[in-house]
């Protein structure tokens, strides 16, 4: 694990709470779930923002929570003391987020899509309008333009076909610019 285990010790002392939910296997599927999951929680976010969102949206603390068996509160102090350690986390390389993709699609088939929510998510390859006409002038600064971002996430129920799993039920987002 790629996570700095003796703040995540420190962590669990703090919160003994947590001892009843996560050992290191589940611990560690909390992460690589987290890590499968950062692309779509990243449309909840500003393009301009780093780091894990402070709560979780609805359907992701639903799927979380059901994966994991916890309560409402468990799961929000689960997000609360173990988020940074988990959107930290990382793979060493498409070889492992695959691997993990496989070895977690039954339950993103079990509880994910009611919530809308697969293994596979696909999203918009940018936040923000690719149009440089686009920008937003700046008031602080007339000489800077900021990006303009794609806004109204719609998202649509698909199928992707997969050589290692088959047909897998998958979600598409779409974006778009209010300038145009």
């Amino acid at each position: 694990m790629d996570v700095d285990v003796l703040s995540l010790l420190q962590t669990f002392q703090k919160c003994p709470e947590l001892c009843s939910v996560f050992d290191y296997s589940r611990l560690r599927q909390y992460f690589e779930l987290v890590v499968l999951l950062k692309p779509k929680l990243a449309t909840i976010q500003s393009s301009w923002k780093k780091g894990p969102p402070p709560t979780l949206p609805v359907n992701i603390h639903e799927f979380l929570k059901r994966c994991f068996s916890m309560s409402d509160y468990m799961g929000k102090l689960a997000w609360e003391h173990l988020r940074c350690f988990a959107w930290t986390f990382s793979f060493r390389d498409a070889d492992d987020v695959h691997a993990a993709a496989i070895r977690h699609v039954r339950v993103f088939l079990r509880y994910g899509i009611s919530l809308e929510i697969s293994v596979y998510n696909l999203q918009p390859p940018t936040y923000v309008c690719i149009d440089a006409r686009c920008a937003n002038q700046l008031h602080s600064n007339k000489q800077s333009m900021q990006d303009r971002e794609l806004v109204e996430p719609a998202t649509h129920a698909i199928t992707i076909f997969t050589k290692d799993l088959g047909a897998i039920p998958a979600f598409s987002t779409s974006r778009y610019c209010r300038s145009e």
